[in-house]
C-alpha cells in the first residue's frame, strides 16, 4: 500500500473530467496516485472504485508545446519505469506537476514511503515550464539531488524556449542532440550520486567565436560559416568537466567587431525587453556578446560565455539586465577563442544574479599551460558570503570625474547617484576620485584594436582554414576575393585602418604612441588603488555600464560602426585597457521599460570584494530579470 500525502483540500475534486475543462482551481494541492501500468489498477484503495478508468500506457510522452495547449500534460519519456507511473489527475487547464521528470526520479520515490510529501501541486503550463528559473544554480542542484527536478526536464524547457524565443535570434546553432545526451548523463550521475561539479545538469550557452569540438564555430561570419573545430575552447572544457549542458551557440557582431550584435550573416538580435518588434522599432540587444546575454535574460539558459575585448560582455549585460563579468586578463584562458585583440580579450561571464557568476567563474578560472597569458598563480575558489552577513564599513567606493561626460542620460546619472547613496547609507566611505587620462582611452583603444586585428586577420586567406573563393587565377587574386567575400565591411575597414597605422612610417605616430598613453591609463587604475596618497585609494570604483539604455535599432544602425562603438564602449573599455577585472549589474528599469545597469571595477585579482559588493547591490535594488511582460507576449 503507498501512503499518500493527505487528501485533497476541501473543494478541489480528486478526480476531475480529464478531457473537459472543469472549474477547479488548479494552484491548490491534489492527491497523486500511483498507477500500475502492467495490471490497470491504481494501487491506492481509497479512490479504486472511480467510475473513471486511470490513465495507463507503456510510453508517455505529451509535450507541452505552448502555453495555449492546455489539454495536454507534459510527462517526461522516461517517467516511466518498473511497470509505474506516478500521475496526477488533473483539470484542461494544468499540467502534470514538475516533480515528475524522470525514470530514476519515479523509481526512487515510488519504494520509499511517504511519496512525495513536499510536493503536490499543480500549476499553470507556462507557471510549471518556468518555474525552476526561479532558483539559482545552487538551489536548483540541490532540487537535483533532492528530486524535485531533472536535468532532462531543465534541459527540455530550455530547448523548448530557445524555439520559442527564435525570433529575437539569441541563437546561431542550437544543439539538441548533444543537450539532451548531456542531459541524460547528468541525470544519470545524480541517481548515481556521482555529481561532477557545481554545474552539473545546467544549462549554458557558448558565444560563437569559442571553438566546440564537432559544433560548427562561425565567429556569425562568412569567412568561417563552414568551420567545425576538431578540439574545445578550455573554457568549454571546463564547463563540460563540472557538468554543464550546452544549448547552442551564439549570436554576436561578426569576429566580435561591434557593440550592438547587428553585423552578423544570421541577422541581428533583438532585445527581449522591446516593446515594440515590428519594423525596425525594437531595441538592440548590445554586442558583441549580445546573444550571450539574450540567452540568459530570456530564460533559455541559467549562464552563458562571452567575450569582453571593450565591454563586450558588460555592454549587452546592462542593455539586458543580466550580470555581466570581465575577469582580471589572464585569470580564464583564452585558449579556443577566437582572437580579436590579443592583449585585452577576456572570456566573459553572463548570469541572472551575482552567486551564479561565482559558481561559473569558480569552475572556469585558473592556470592553462595552452595559454601562455594566464596567471599561474592556482586559482582560489571564492565563496561569497549571503547579503545579510556583508559588511561595507572598511569599504573604500570611488566615483571617477571623468564618467560624468557628455551623452550620459539623465537617468543613468540618477540611477549612479542612488546607488551612491545607497552605498554611503550601507556604510562604505563614498568619495570622488579622478582617472585623468579617460577621455583619451577611447582613442587609445580603436587604434590598438585596429592594428591588433589586422594582424589577427591575415590568417584568414582561403588557403589554410575557412571560406576559399573559387578563384585560381593567381594566389594573390584568390587571397583578394576570399577575403572580400568572407569579410564585411565593418572587418574590412579595421583590417585597412589596422594596416594604415602598422605603416613604417605611421608606426610610431601611432601604435607607439597609443601604447604609451595605455600605461598611463593603466596608471591612472594603479594609482587610485594601490599606489596613491592614503586619502585618495579606493577599493571599488562605480561608474555607469552604459551612457543610456539600449537604443532602438533603426537609431543604432544609422550611426556607422566606429562612431558607435566610440559611444558604446567609452565607460568599458579602460578595464580592459587596464586589465582589471568589472563586472555590470542591472538596477532598474528606465521610463522606456528598459533594463539600465552599474559598472563596478576593481584592481588585478579582486574578483571576491568586487562580487561581494556587487551581491550587497543586488541585494539592495531586488532587480528580477523575469519581470519582463514582453517576454509572455512573444
Amino acid at each position: 500500500m503507498i501512503e499518500f500525502p493527505g487528501r485533497p483540500e476541501e473543494g478541489v475534486r480528486a478526480w476531475p473530467n480529464f478531457w473537459k475543462p472543469a472549474e477547479t482551481n488548479c494552484s491548490k494541492l491534489t492527491t497523486p496516485v500511483v498507477v500500475n501500468i502492467e495490471t490497470h489498477h491504481t494501487l491506492s484503495g481509497e479512490f479504486g472504485n472511480s467510475p473513471q478508468k486511470p490513465l495507463f500506457v507503456r510510453k508517455l510522452h505529451y509535450r507541452l508545446k505552448n502555453s495555449a495547449d492546455k489539454n495536454n500534460c507534459y510527462i517526461d519519456e522516461n517517467c516511466v519505469t518498473s511497470g509505474k507511473l506516478l500521475y496526477y489527475r488533473q483539470t484542461a487547464l494544468s499540467v502534470v506537476s514538475y516533480c515528475i521528470t524522470s525514470g530514476e526520479l519515479l523509481h526512487k520515490q515510488t519504494t520509499v514511503l511517504p511519496v512525495f510529501r513536499k510536493v503536490g501541486f499543480l500549476f499553470p503550463a507556462a507557471e510549471i515550464m518556468r518555474r525552476h528559473l526561479k532558483q539559482n544554480i545552487k538551489q536548483l542542484t540541490t532540487s537535483y539531488q533532492n528530486g524535485f527536478y531533472s536535468p532532462r526536464h531543465v534541459t527540455d524547457c530550455a530547448l523548448d524556449n530557445a524555439v520559442k524565443f527564435k525570433e529575437l535570434n539569441a541563437f546561431i546553432r542550437i544543439t539538441p542532440e548533444l543537450a539532451l545526451h548531456q542531459a541524460k548523463e547528468s541525470a544519470h550521475r545524480y541517481h548515481e550520486k556521482q555529481v561532477k561539479g557545481a554545474l552539473d545538469g545546467i544549462t549554458i550557452a557558448m558565444k560563437d567565436n569559442f571553438c566546440t569540438k564537432d559544433v560548427h564555430t562561425t565567429c556569425a561570419s562568412k569567412m568561417l560559416e563552414n568551420f567545425v573545430p576538431p578540439y574545445n575552447a578550455t573554457v568549454y572544457e571546463r564547463l563540460l568537466a563540472a557538468g554543464a549542458i550546452l544549448i547552442g551557440k551564439t549570436n554576436m557582431d561578426q569576429f566580435a567587431m561591434g557593440s550592438g550584435t547587428v553585423d552578423s550573416i544570421y541577422g541581428p538580435a533583438k532585445n527581449c525587453w522591446s516593446e515594440d518588434f515590428s519594423e525596425n522599432n525594437w531595441r538592440i540587444t548590445g554586442g558583441s556578446s549580445g546573444g550571450s546575454a539574450l540567452a540568459v535574460a530570456s530564460g533559455i539558459c541559467y549562464g552563458s560565455i562571452g567575450s569582453d575585448t571593450g565591454g563586450s560582455t558588460r555592454n549587452p549585460a546592462s542593455y539586458c539586465g543580466v550580470v555581466g563579468l570581465k575577469p582580471t586578463y589572464g585569470l580564464v584562458s583564452r585558449h579556443g577563442l577566437i582572437p580579436l585583440v590579443n592583449s585585452m580579450d577576456v572570456p566573459g561571464i553572463f548570469t541572472r544574479c551575482v552567486s551564479d557568476c561565482v559558481d561559473i567563474l569558480n569552475a572556469v578560472a585558473g592556470p592553462d599551460h595552452r595559454d601562455s597569458t594566464t596567471i599561474k598563480k592556482p586559482y582560489r575558489p571564492i565563496n561569497l558570503a549571503e547579503p545579510d552577513d556583508i559588511d561595507l564599513k572598511n569599504v573604500r567606493i570611488g566615483i571617477p570625474k571623468e564618467y560624468h561626460c557628455d551623452g550620459l542620460s539623465a537617468e543613468v546619472l540618477e540611477t549612479w547617484r542612488k546607488i551612491a547613496d545607497i552605498l554611503e547609507s550601507g556604510g562604505a566611505q563614498v568619495k570622488q576620485v579622478s582617472l585623468p587620462h579617460t577621455a583619451a582611452s577611447i582613442f587609445v583603444y580603436s587604434i590598438l584594436n585596429q592594428c591588433e586585428v589586422a594582424s589577427n586577420m591575415a590568417r584568414y586567406d582561403g588557403i589554410e582554414y575557412g571560406h576559399r573563393a573559387d578563384d585560381d587565377r593567381s594566389t594573390e587574386e584568390l587571397y583578394a576575393k576570399t577575403r572580400a567575400e568572407g569579410f564585411n565591411n565593418v572587418v574590412k575597414t579595421r583590417i585597412l585602418t589596422g594596416n594604415y597605422f602598422l605603416l613604417r612610417q605611421n608606426y610610431d605616430l601611432y601604435f607607439e604612441k597609443a601604447l604609451r598613453v595605455r600605461r598611463l591609463i593603466a596608471e591612472d587604475f594603479q594609482r587610485v588603488f594601490v599606489s596613491g596618497q592614503e586619502d585618495e585609494k579606493v577599493d571599488i570604483l562605480l561608474t555607469p555600464s552604459t551612457l543610456s539604455d539600449a537604443p532602438l535599432y533603426k537609431d543604432f544602425v544609422s550611426v556607422s560602426n566606429r562612431d558607435q562603438c566610440a559611444v558604446q564602449d567609452f565607460c568599458t573599455q579602460p578595464a580592459n585597457m587596464a586589465g582589471i577585472p568589472a563586472i555590470s549589474i542591472p538596477i532598474r528599469v528606465s521610463s522606456q521599460g528598459m533594463p539600465i545597469g552599474l559598472q563596478l571595477m576593481s584592481n588585478t585579482l579582486n574578483e571576491e570584494l568586487l562580487l561581494t559588493v556587487a551581491r550587497w547591490i543586488e541585494a539592495q535594488v531586488n532587480f528580477n530579470c523575469f519581470d519582463n511582460e514582453q517576454l509572455l507576449k512573444i
